[in-house]
């Protein structure tokens, strides 16, 4: 499933330090949550031994006792799986006032097929998310996806993965390009994936092929008490990846690299009102290392540069980034995770290119029994947007999230998540309310999930 696992620390932008502005609350749960996992890995670092799995986290530590069997049909398994979730949200649609509360019930279905040839390999799946919000039907939705992929292993040494998936999807009400219509809007996505590596000797190689196509559905809106359709033809577009990387193994898989990767975004149509084309094309460089101790400590470091130059008169973005993937396992029932990453994504406001989009986060998971597993998570994002010099808007995100999951057999499982979001927008434009993307909003959620 699809769901945040993040932390926050404080970020620099441009032209300041940013500065926290956590209500006390919430400032004194990320803090005490922080203390008591540096305490933890304190307490618990002479426990890590050599005798770790090597990749193996308190999440994936394999139990077959609770591992589902799958139904066998000729050289394919089939993984059939069902999940029902009630969740309460305090706020529905996200905003700063006038907040409305709800229970929303999700049911999701699954299956998945693998194959188990010798050689080479091949996947499908299919999921839908039907949700029903008890008391908003305007926020019910239904997604799905289908999506297939497989390996043809050309050699010992030389791998050639190829994938596909389409599905229907819609944007959340906490997303920064909600459109804010009566209905959540919605939008078909199709991707395609390409991936060729090779290895010789110490050097190994890859280039991965990313091709997405996302077509938005027109959505009904209210504008000054207006009832109005608003046109998202201008937000569809094709989006095109390709990345090159070289790395050089110095011990095991561990592993200097470079990266080079392209991007090509290319909309339909020019934007409405405005007529500006925010096609772009970007270029991502990166020269860093992974690094694997003992199967304790492993991840992977890397600096660059990343840029997206769009058409006039939109302005560029230029911006040196760091990402990083830590994961440190304390115990051999105890892993923390640590990760930053950078993005540059698309804005549906008329007065910006687009957006840059850094996140830290930190996740423990533990592994109480073996078939109970704590999580607790902590996110910060940061979103600094790009546009003419009237218009100024950064946003700071928390996340802070806690849960369990209890593993009664190898088919029922149950799941419990309480997660609180909070979004703070520094937005000074002449146009619309400056508080306007500010919101606070809980999340408690239970699911139920069967699985063969």
């Amino acid at each position: 499933m699809l769901y945040a696992r993040h932390m926050f620390t404080p970020l620099q932008n441009s032209d300041r330090h940013l500065s926290v502005r956590l209500p006390v609350l919430l400032k004194t749960i990320a803090t005490g949550a922080i203390t008591l996992i540096s305490l933890y890995a304190i307490l618990n670092t002479a426990y890590a031994t050599e005798d770790t799995a090597r990749g193996s986290t308190a999440t994936t530590i394999p139990h077959p006792e609770l591992a589902p069997m799958g139904i066998r049909r000729g050289s394919f398994t089939l993984f059939p799986n069902l999940i029902y979730s009630l969740n309460f949200v305090d706020n529905v649609f996200a905003t700063e006032s006038n907040t409305e509360s709800s229970y929303v019930s999700e049911i999701i279905p699954s299956i998945s097929a693998n194959s188990d040839w010798n050689n080479h390999a091949l996947n499908f799946r299919a999921t839908v998310i039907d949700s029903t919000n008890n008391k908003f039907s305007s926020e019910d939705y239904t997604d799905w996806n289908l999506e297939a992929d497989g390996i043809i292993d050309i050699s010992r040494d030389t791998l050639l993965s190829l994938g596909a998936a389409t599905g229907l999807q819609h944007i959340a009400r906490s997303a920064p390009d909600d459109a804010r219509g009566v209905e959540p809007t919605e939008f078909d996505r199709t991707s395609f994936f390409t991936r060729y590596s090779h290895r010789s000797g110490r050097l190994v190689s890859a280039i991965n092929l990313n091709l997405v196509r996302k077509e938005y559905q027109d959505v009904d809106a209210i504008r000054l008490g207006i009832p109005v359709t608003l046109d998202t033809s201008d937000r569809d577009r094709t989006e095109s990846r390709l990345r090159l990387r070289t790395g050089f193994r110095y011990v095991g898989d561990e592993q200097v690299f470079f990266s080079l990767e392209g991007f090509d975004r290319n909309y339909d149509t020019t934007r409405n009102f405005s007529g500006l084309d925010q096609s772009s094309t970007g270029l991502e460089a990166l020269v860093g290392a992974s690094f694997d101790y003992h199967g304790i400590v492993l991840g992977e470091f890397a600096v660059g540069y990343r840029t997206q130059d769009y058409q006039q008169p939109l302005e560029d973005i230029h911006r040196p980034i760091i990402e990083t993937s830590i994961r440190w396992n304390v115990t051999d029932l105890s892993t923390i995770s640590f990760i930053v990453d950078h993005q540059v994504q698309e804005s549906i406001d008329l007065v910006f290119s687009g957006y840059t989009s850094t996140s830290a986060s930190v996740t423990l998971d533990h592994e109480l029994r073996r078939n109970l597993l704590l999580d607790l998570s902590l996110q910060f994002t940061r979103n600094e947007y790009i546009g003419i010099d009237l218009a100024d808007r950064n946003d700071d995100i928390y996340n802070i999230g806690a849960g369990f999951t209890y593993k009664m057999n190898r088919n029922l499982f149950f799941n419990s998540q309480f997660v609180h979001e909070e979004r703070k927008s520094d937005f000074n434009t002449v146009l619309g309310d400056p508080e306007r993307f500010d919101f606070n909003r809980n999340l408690i959620s239970f699911q139920l999930q069967a699985q063969f």
